[in-house]
């Protein structure tokens, strides 16, 4: 007997990409089987737990606009399990790779993905600043400078917590997010209202102040001058920007408004600016600022901030080694600096100054390489600390953490035996005399030597052996056991299986042919369909015909031979199937596969010529490509295939092999393009067509000089044929030529008139309008083509000539307050636009009041002395050269004194925890009539006040409250605002109903028990309780319940177990 050793080969696991999702700047820490958990073998060692996980390379993190960030701290442990603690304030994708082992093989590189999600941040609001004219709204864009970390957040003005809006205007919403301030008429001044702001995502809402300066209407401005200072990097810096800026009437400088920096924050404070850097920015930031003396706002002015750069020390961050006990570990020092950083980029200048030893090892630096030995028998986790410098500032520390990984001792595999038929499995239990020395669970962590005769399927801690088909005889294979702990906790031993003999049918094998599309196949016995069917006793094989093929006819005989005629037009792969017969039993099918090949048409090249118009006209060419080309297939219809070109001109091709070729302007030569034949089932090799091209030569056109008049003020056009620009004057001047008298001329519009509006046509027509009040010279420059060339650039000059213009009278809008004049200068905004002297010639009555004119053409207008509101009046003039008249309004507005309305104290009642509704503006009063509208200045003690849309308050008392209450308001009339009144509500005092709560007693089965019910009840009012009422339990053979004082007494029936519910009032 001759035993052979056949040795397996272990198949390698395969590992599996993982997603994970974390919130930024959260520890992530993942539990085993963690990475294993959906990573395989083939070898079934997933099952067992004999996978052992990796660190192959990361992690790496990009944010969500793929900008590399600092990488984060991973620990991965064998079991799968790792923690991963992310870089500070940064969301994005981290990623790390990884490799697993079954003890004897890797496994593929499979790639971890941490998708990092952004953290919601409260949305800022930052204060506002502008202003406007008295009497005048103004738009503000308060979200401009407001400002929300999260990308994508979008911000949102939510309220006015000013009824009103502010103290001397009304601040309206508008469509577009903006908010309208619109001052009380009359008022010049300071005012502010405050909004609130919401990102739409969760954060806390913001409020800001906006100030507007509403400046009156005649004032010297005052002048801002730019500013500069200098900071260094990461700190603040105060500008007084108001010490350079000028008034020449001394009036109070303010800063109206200013626009943020583009690398740091600006603030406000007071009649100065602080300025904070970016964190790390070194270089040169601005913003601007305008200011107002209260009346004009000027600017804006210039703020330079200069910071310079200042060295910041590098960051380190704690680092993790895994290791093995009684192993030396390697690392690089680049892997602890990989996940370090520098903020002033001198990540390429870190290095490790110096290190501390661990207490559990010993530590060595070499060429870059650390080298870890630990204690012997030590396991555990063990640390040191390294010094990281930038060769600039100070050095700093971090922690390099070393898990050492217990090692285990290794199982015992014991050698087995077996029996089994010829082409019968049979299943081996090969771990029942194996053995380990720590008793932990065995598992089969591989096949180390395959067997020659058979195959193996391991399925859990047997063997199932297949003997190869019709082998009898000894076969045997080695197999590996491991205990869980690693690849060296393993060990091999060898199975020895003997398959005895028995009878086997014959054994038909698949067969190929070839054939050509329509021609028949013959195959003789020689190469038929039993040269490849055997039979292990030699039995004499005939073939029997199982299937018929789909595609084609066949003559079948049981020799082996066959002939195979293809169907009309068929190519492809054509099937039929068979037995083989040994005379007492059959094979099983066998399948004959015939591949019918088509034959490729043939394409030949082609030669065409023709001449080149320079029209733009092609040639077309029938039958074309086609007519001599073939296919051996005969009744193939040929199609024509596109393939490239022509590189100088264009061409339109069609599947019948015609084409049209139009050659480029100019073109002369032979030009070429590519096709195929295609019979629908192959195509032809590429085929090239040649197409000779002789051109017709031309002449390049010539365009001439134009000059025309026009009157100033009056439109010039010029139509098409004799007088435009190609066909030029009557006696030949401006006409433009080409020597091909059958071209076409086409005008191109060069450079268009400085000073007026134009029209501009292909055909040499066109249509000029000079400018408002413009007179002198105005040219346009103009080329022509004959659709093959272009001219020389030709000018058309236009002379306008001059006319007297009529003056504009402009309106103009005063404001005045009761009783008084004022002196309006009219012509100060009217204009002449050929400076002519103007003349006041009219002035029209007002409806309310008289004017008069001045000496110095101004005019005084005096309101009647009761009037508030607007009157108006009109004025003409004319410029003397004569010209005009023209007529325009004067608006003046009349500024009523307004009076302060009186706000009354109330008083009002109303029943404990009932709401009234008061009219608390029915008894104020107001001289000028205005409307009045309340404004809550103290809430009460025991209750709420809402204003209500009505302008009537709602008071609210706090639950169970009575007694009395106050609070006070305010009345404003949209001018002023009142003193404060006092509103006094009674609250009546009413009966609150008590609370019962539920109660829970224990007794045993047959005695009675006493229940205090009343003990955990309640009365808003104190009152003394006591019980109202019983109900007995809803099934009366559980027992009864009966009222002893303020108690309840239970007799259970004799034979009640359980829960019972009683209820009592």
């Amino acid at each position: 007997m001759i035993n052979v050793l056949v040795i397996a080969v272990n198949d390698a696991p395969v590992a599996i990409n993982d997603n994970f999702d974390l919130d930024e700047n959260v520890e992530f820490d993942q539990a085993a089987p963690g990475l294993l958990d959906n990573d395989q073998d083939p070898d079934g060692e997933e099952e067992t737990g004999e996978l052992t996980a990796i660190l192959v390379d990361g992690p790496t993190v990009v944010d969500h606009s793929s900008v590399p960030q600092a990488p984060g701290t991973l620990q991965l442990n064998p079991d799968g399990s790792f923690k991963y603690i992310p870089p500070s304030n940064v969301n994005g994708i981290a990623t790390f790779t990884y490799k697993i082992n079954d003890g004897l093989a890797d496994s593929n590189v499979a790639t971890v993905t941490i998708d990092i999600g952004e953290r919601n941040i409260d949305p800022v609001a930052r204060n506002d600043f502008t202003a406007t004219p008295e009497d005048t709204p103004v738009e503000i864009n308060v979200l401009a400078n407001d400002t929300d970390a999260n990308d994508g957040d979008q911000l949102f003005v939510i309220d006015l917590p000013t009824l009103g809006g502010a103290a001397n205007g009304y601040v309206t919403f508008n469509a577009n997010g903006n908010l309208t301030y619109t001052p009380f008429s009359g008022f010049a001044g300071q005012d502010t209202f405050q909004y609130t702001i919401n990102d739409g995502s969760g954060g806390e809402d913001a409020t800001a102040t906006v100030t507007i300066n509403v400046l009156a209407t005649t004032n010297i401005p005052p002048i801002a001058t730019d500013d500069s200072a200098v900071t260094t990097e990461d700190t603040d810096v105060t500008i007084p920007v108001l010490d350079n800026d000028l008034d020449v009437e001394d009036d109070v400088l303010t800063i109206v408004d200013f626009t943020p920096a583009l690398r740091g924050q600006v603030v406000l404070n007071g009649d100065q600016f602080v300025y904070t850097p970016d964190p790390d920015f070194a270089s040169t930031d601005q913003f601007t600022y305008r200011i107002t003396d209260g009346r004009t706002i000027v600017g804006p002015a210039t703020v330079t901030l200069f910071v310079s750069p200042v060295n910041d020390d590098p960051i380190a961050l704690d680092d993790l080694v895994a290791a093995v006990e009684d192993t030396v570990k390697q690392f690089q020092d680049d892997d602890l600096i990989d996940n370090d950083s520098d903020v002033d980029n001198d990540t390429g200048d870190l290095e490790i100054l110096s290190f501390t030893q661990p207490p559990n090892g010993h530590l060595t630096l070499a060429l870059g390489v650390f080298t870890y030995t630990p204690d012997e028998g030590f396991n555990g986790d063990d640390t040191f600390n390294y010094q990281l410098w930038d060769q600039r500032g100070e050095p700093v520390e971090a922690t390099v953490t070393i898990t050492v990984a217990e090692a285990p001792d290794p199982p015992i595999a014991a050698d087995d035996v077996g029996f089994t038929p010829e082409d019968t499995a049979v299943t081996i239990d090969v771990l029942a005399n194996d053995e380990d020395p720590d008793e932990e669970t065995l598992s089969i962590s591989a096949i180390a030597v395959q067997p020659t005769n058979g195959t193996l399927v391991i399925n859990g801690g047997s063997i199932t052996y297949t003997p190869a088909a019709d082998f009898f005889g000894l076969d045997t294979f080695d197999y590996t056991i491991s205990d869980g702990n690693g690849p060296l906790s393993v060990d091999t031993a060898t199975v020895t299986i003997n398959v005895a003999s028995v009878n086997d049918p014959p054994v038909a094998n698949n067969d190929d042919y070839d054939a050509l599309s329509g021609i028949q196949l013959t195959v003789t016995i020689a190469n038929g369909l039993l040269l490849n069917d055997h039979d292990i006793e030699n039995d004499v094989l005939k073939a029997v015909l199982v299937t018929p093929p789909t595609n084609g006819t066949l003559l079948f005989t049981d020799d082996g031979s066959f002939q195979y005629t293809p169907g009309p037009g068929f190519a492809g792969d054509d099937t039929f199937t068979y037995r083989a017969n040994g005379g007492s039993n059959d094979s099983a099918p066998a399948t004959v596969t015939i591949a019918v090949v088509n034959q490729v048409p043939f394409a030949n090249n082609d030669f065409f010529s023709m001449t080149n118009t320079n029209d733009g006209t092609g040639v077309t060419f029938t039958p074309g490509v086609l007519a001599n080309d073939n296919d051996g297939d005969a009744g193939d219809v040929l199609l024509a295939i596109y393939g490239s070109g022509p590189s100088n001109g264009a061409l339109d091709f069609n599947q019948d092999g015609s084409f049209t070729y139009t050659p480029d302007p100019d073109f002369e030569g032979t030009d070429t393009f590519t096709y195929t034949a295609s019979d629908g089932l192959d195509e032809s090799d590429p085929s090239t067509v040649t197409v000779t091209v002789t051109l017709v030569p031309t002449h390049d056109p010539i365009a001439n000089d134009d000059f025309y008049t026009v009157a100033e003020d009056t439109t010039l056009t010029v139509a098409d044929g004799p007088g435009d620009i190609i066909d030029g004057q009557a006696d030949g001047t401006g006409k433009d030529s080409d020597g091909d008298v059958t071209d076409t001329l086409v005008a191109s519009l060069g450079s268009p008139p400085a000073n007026g509006s134009f029209a501009f046509n292909a055909s040499g027509s066109f249509t000029y309008t000079p400018n408002p009040d413009f007179n002198g010279t105005d040219t346009f420059t103009y080329t022509i083509t004959d659709g093959v060339t272009d001219s020389n650039s030709a000018t058309v000059t236009i002379e306008v000539t001059p006319v007297n213009d009529a003056p504009n009278a402009v309106d103009d809008t005063v404001a005045t307050t009761q009783g008084e004049a004022v002196d309006v200068d009219v012509l100060a905004n009217d204009e002449d636009v050929d400076s002519d002297p103007l003349i006041i010639t009219v002035i029209g009555d007002p409806v309310n009041g008289v004017v008069e004119l001045l000496g110095d053409n101004k005019i005084r207008y005096t309101p009647a002395p009761a009037l508030v509101g607007e009157d108006t009046f009109t004025y003409t003039i004319v410029d003397g050269d004569p010209g005009g008249p023209a007529t325009a309004t004067v608006t003046v507005h009349i500024v009523g004194i307004a009076h302060a309305p009186v706000a009354v104290d109330d008083n009002d009642g109303t029943d404990e925890d009932v709401a009234l509704n008061i009219a608390v503006t029915t008894n104020d009063t107001d001289e000028d009539g205005d409307i009045l509208t309340p404004a809550i200045v103290t809430q009460p003690a025991n209750g709420s006040v809402v204003v209500q849309v009505d302008l009537s308050v709602t008071y609210t008392p706090t639950l169970n409250f009575n007694g009395t209450d106050t609070f006070t308001y305010t009345v404003t009339d949209g001018f002023n605002v009142s003193d404060p009144a006092t509103v006094t509500v009674d609250v009546a005092a009413i009966n609150d109903l008590p609370t019962a709560v539920d109660d829970l007693a224990v007794t045993l089965q047959g005695d009675p028990v006493t229940i205090s019910v009343l003990n955990n009840d309640t009365d808003p009012e104190n009152d003394t309780l006591s019980i109202a009422g019983i109900t007995q339990p809803a099934d009366p053979g559980d027992g009864t319940v009966a009222v002893a004082g303020n108690t309840l007494v239970f007799t259970p029936a004799a034979a009640t177990t359980g829960v019972v519910t009683l209820t009592y009032d």
